[in-house]
């Protein structure tokens, strides 16, 4: 980089990658087959196509689905801007990207589809779960993997057949709780019944599961009766699921 750089220049080179200050030709000497206005180029470059690449790959459902044709660099560009890369890796940088958007006024199955990305990439690298220890406490927690998404639109089937090249279903409105978790190597999505996501709910908050198995019963979801019935073979697919 070239002479008389000001005090902060590793701060407003930093800028200047991410886009928040213009490019400097003036800071770069050039070299070997780069002028300096080359140089100043690559790097800003360089970060829009490795963060976008990123963020592609982690909105994986938003973006095939698209619903709005969205200029996406553009809407990546933006949110780059309000949350820039704070990691030395791409992993995890559309962590704040569903708050962003729903702050941006997005519909809400955009935003809804967007925060069923994030679970399933937090399920990805998510730590194995650990067997449930005999006997069973009086807290239990969710496996590592799992995450819970109240949803009000049917993106999880729309999700999952653009993933697996089904034919793509229209949305509808479809108020459900839905369970994304991993078994082995595979990321699944799992929409219980009403009384067993309430109860993964309470569990999830740190209630006791004592307690836990009555949310049904204070979210309304369930009679007393058919908690009773069900709740064995609900627990025991929570089980078998890993949850």
């Amino acid at each position: 980089m070239g002479d008389g750089l000001p005090p902060d220049w590793r701060e407003r080179v930093v800028a200047m990658v991410a886009g928040r200050e213009p490019p400097r030709p003036e800071w770069f000497t050039g070299g070997p087959g780069t002028t300096p206005e080359q140089q100043a180029a690559i790097y800003p470059e360089q970060y829009r196509l490795r963060l976008h690449d990123g963020l592609r790959g982690e909105l994986t459902g938003l973006v095939r689905w698209d619903p709005s044709g969205r200029d996406w660099d553009a809407t990546f560009a933006a949110y780059l801007l309000a949350h820039p890369a704070a990691s030395f890796t791409l992993n995890r940088v559309a962590d704040a990207f569903a708050d962003w958007l729903s702050a941006a006024g997005a519909p809400a199955p955009e935003v809804e589809m967007a925060r069923l990305d994030a679970l399933v990439s937090r399920a990805f690298e998510a730590a194995d779960p650990a067997p449930l220890p005999d006997p069973i406490p009086e807290r239990v927690r969710l496996a590592p993997p799992v995450g819970l998404l109240r949803v009000t639109t049917s993106v999880h089937e729309v999700r999952h057949a653009l993933l697996t090249g089904a034919p793509v279903p229209p949305l509808h409105a479809e108020p459900a709780g839905v369970v994304v978790y991993r078994r082995v190597r595979e990321v699944r999505h799992w929409v219980p019944p009403a009384p067993v996501f309430e109860i993964l709910a309470a569990s999830g908050a740190g209630e006791a599961l004592g307690d836990a198995i009555t949310a049904p019963l204070r979210s309304g979801v369930s009679t007393l009766d058919a908690l009773r019935d069900g709740l064995a073979d609900w627990m025991a697919e929570v089980g078998e699921r890993g949850l």
